[in-house]
């Protein structure tokens, strides 16, 4: 039996999900930070906001990453279940 072209796809998918990983671990913590230090300067505060906001992008980096391989991993088992 011949597999169709989606099927033979799923692998490249698959690796093109997990290669933006670091993407997202390196952009999360530059993204929160930048948002910590125009709060710091808009309230006139020093690092408070900007160490809140750099903590806040590894927090949601992590979290991203767990999900994003979560998800990669959980997909041939639901595609098997649909079948």
């Amino acid at each position: 039996m011949r597999q169709s072209p989606m099927n033979s796809y799923d692998w490249m998918r698959r690796v093109g999900t997990l290669l933006s990983i670091p993407l997202t671990l390196g952009l999360s913590p530059v993204v929160g930070c930048a948002v910590g230090w125009a709060l710091d300067r808009l309230f006139h505060t020093r690092p408070i906001f900007t160490l809140l906001g750099l903590a806040a992008g590894f927090a949601a980096g992590i979290r991203e990453t767990w999900l994003l391989i979560r998800r990669t991993s959980e997909e041939p088992e639901n595609k098997e279940d649909k079948g």
